[in-house]
């Protein structure tokens, strides 16, 4: 099979993320260091996708980076229906929150992160 890849940015709007135990249900031997959101038939994050960004927009207009693209089920059996929606799984950055700060201001001092 053919993969068609992208040349623009390509956006999906999710509009709520499960909880531990509902991920927990579709996805087994869960990590600690995860966030899910629902899978459906027509949208997800597919192969190649992974690295990408889970955001969400702060009353004040900011953007804030929840989690970071990790595994999904199969997009072409999602949208052929030979799948039934389990759960879109993100490294949750708030775990590495102290890593990426000192990254961060090791190697940008000058930017306010």
């Amino acid at each position: 099979m053919k993969r068609i890849l992208m040349n623009n940015l390509q956006k999906l709007e999710f509009h709520r993320l499960l909880d531990r135990n509902m991920c927990a249900e579709k996805i087994n031997n869960l990590p600690n260091d995860i966030l899910c959101t629902e899978e459906a038939h027509n949208q997800n994050v597919c192969l190649g996708d992974s690295g990408a960004g889970l955001m969400v927009q702060l009353h004040n207009g900011r953007w804030l980076l929840l989690g970071i693209v990790s595994y999904g089920s199969s997009c072409d059996k999602l949208l052929q229906k030979r799948a039934q929606p389990l759960a879109q799984v993100y490294t949750n950055v708030k775990m590495y929150r102290g890593e990426i700060d000192k990254f961060t201001e090791y190697f940008l001092p000058w930017e306010q992160v």
